[in-house]
């Protein structure tokens, strides 16, 4: 994959200019304001034009280039990872030159761990989450061992996985791709590790010519899986975070993602861009003292020469970890408060929503096109004021209601439980732990404020009246559905 505008965002979003929206035409030409350039890496939240974390592009006149082949913009996905370099004009207009899309892992799936919501590919541990997209299946369960699945997302550090916000099950298996850091180099023998995948890279071509590998350099390697497990590796390519080239050395940039290291003196880490803070740095949902690894956040400030950014702002995401998803029929909705109501509850989307149509495949599909009685599936997470919802995405019809989340509420007597908000009576339910069957006792001895517990029913006057109940694994984490049917084809 090339880099773009001589800038390489591994795994991060930068933004060389203010990120408000825009599209459509501008008079920049009649008025002599130059556009500032920029260079964004975020994850596609929509279409009609290219929307990456909320900010829309028009691609018309920009190239594409996907896992190192041309394409275009049906062959991308709500959900992917995306380089996106271009103009901003002064009325806030974004007009892309390039969008790259390159995955973190392509590769056979070696095991997959239903209870706690994970597998591992290419040596990788792959934990999904309430914002995942599926393509090509509906969910983990219909994956198996020996698929080879596409996957985009972010590393944490912190537990050594990548949170996914893409999976896509591939029908052919095609060139093996994997990017990570470099472990376990053995010069004399030209071999390394990423996660626990071997790696042999005797016949690779380095990229660039003069690299020179260390342990702990975030590289791309392309090759093929051998008999011997190990990947051997035809091309071995150096990432970076802000690569700044001749055009930026300097402007505004923003970087959105997990910390990977903290290095002492105020400056972090966030998948390979350094951000350094200072006694001006503002924060929000937190403070300096949660700058840990794993820790989810968003820094904006100024492009530094050495590529690096002086962060004027911090905000701190809400961890993964608490999410849930409720699948139902839109009760309502409101448009200026960008909230829709689902089993009695109001979940919240944003700018970092990503939407799917499994109804009508439409690819353009944003909150716009939402109805009332439209069937949905939303993925949230919970602050501990409001639901978030990450992922909305209309499907067909059911005639059943679902709901999965913490739980706030119980009275064993009367089989009453509220769950991420919504009310379910579960006096006629069949009562579960990870699929296997408990009675009516071993449930309730079981569960606890806070437990995750999926209740499935009917709804009916503010009510939702379960006929099963299942606690699920405390460390599992929940999954979207995405269907067969796919925003955009694979490439091998």
């Amino acid at each position: 994959m090339k880099a773009i505008g001589n800038v390489i965002a591994a795994g991060s979003l930068v933004l060389l200019a203010a990120c408000g929206g825009g599209g459509g035409s501008s008079d920049d030409d009649a008025t002599g304001t130059a556009p500032t350039a920029l260079v964004m890496r975020g994850t596609i939240t929509g279409f009609g034009s290219v929307i990456v974390n909320g900010v829309h592009f028009d691609v018309s006149s920009a190239s594409f280039q996907i896992d190192d082949h041309g394409g275009g913009q049906d062959d991308l996905s709500v959900g992917q990872v995306v380089t996106v370099a271009g103009s901003v004009d002064d009325h806030g207009v974004h007009r892309a030159s390039e969008v790259v899309y390159g995955s973190e892992i392509r590769g056979p799936v070696q095991s997959i761990d239903l209870v706690n919501q994970r597998f591992v590919a290419l040596g990788q541990t792959v934990v999904v989450s309430a914002a995942t997209i599926y393509s090509g299946i509906t969910g983990l369960d219909l994956l198996a061992v020996g698929n080879t699945v596409e996957v985009s997302g972010f590393p944490n550090a912190a537990s050594g996985v990548l949170e996914a916000s893409f999976v896509r099950k591939q029908d052919s298996a095609g060139e093996a791709r994997l990017r990570g850091a470099i472990a376990a180099l053995d010069a004399a023998q030209k071999r390394f590790a990423i996660g626990s995948q071997g790696i042999d890279y005797a016949s690779a071509t380095l990229d660039p010519a003069s690299l020179t590998l260390a342990n702990g350099q975030l590289v791309e390697v392309r090759g093929a899986l051998g008999a011997d497990a190990l990947l051997h590796a035809s091309a071995v390519r150096a990432r970076h975070g802000f690569d700044a080239g001749e055009d930026h050395h300097s402007g505004e940039a923003e970087v959105e993602g997990l910390i990977a290291s903290v290095n002492g003196g105020g400056s972090f880490v966030v998948n390979g861009v350094t951000v350094t803070t200072s006694s001006t740095t503002a924060y929000t949902g937190g403070s300096a003292a949660d700058l840990i690894v794993g820790a989810k956040l968003e820094a904006e400030g100024a492009l530094q020469s050495d590529g690096s950014l002086q962060a004027r702002k911090i905000e701190f995401k809400t961890a993964s970890g608490a999410d849930g998803r409720i699948s139902a029929a839109i009760e309502a909705i409101d448009g200026n408060a960008s909230t829709i109501r689902l089993l009695g509850t109001t979940l919240f989307a944003s700018s970092s929503t990503v939407y799917k149509d499994d109804r009508d495949h439409i690819k353009t599909f944003t909150f716009a096109g939402l109805a009332v009685g439209d069937w949905v599936e939303v993925g949230f997470v919970s602050n501990g004021q409001q639901l978030q919802a990450t992922r909305i995405e209309r499907e067909k019809a059911d005639t059943r209601s679902e709901v999965r989340g913490a739980l706030g509420a119980f009275n064993a007597d009367s089989e009453q439980l509220q769950i991420a908000g919504v009310s379910v009576d579960a006096a006629n339910a069949v009562y579960r732990r990870n699929e296997v069957t408990l009675s009516q006792a071993e449930f309730y001895a079981a569960v606890a404020i806070g437990s995750s517990v999926k209740a499935r029913g009917s709804y009916a006057g503010g009510v939702l009246t379960a006929s099963e109940v299942e606690l699920e694994n405390e460390q599992d984490d929940d999954h979207g559905s995405g269907g067969g049917n796919d925003d955009g084809p694979g490439h091998g």
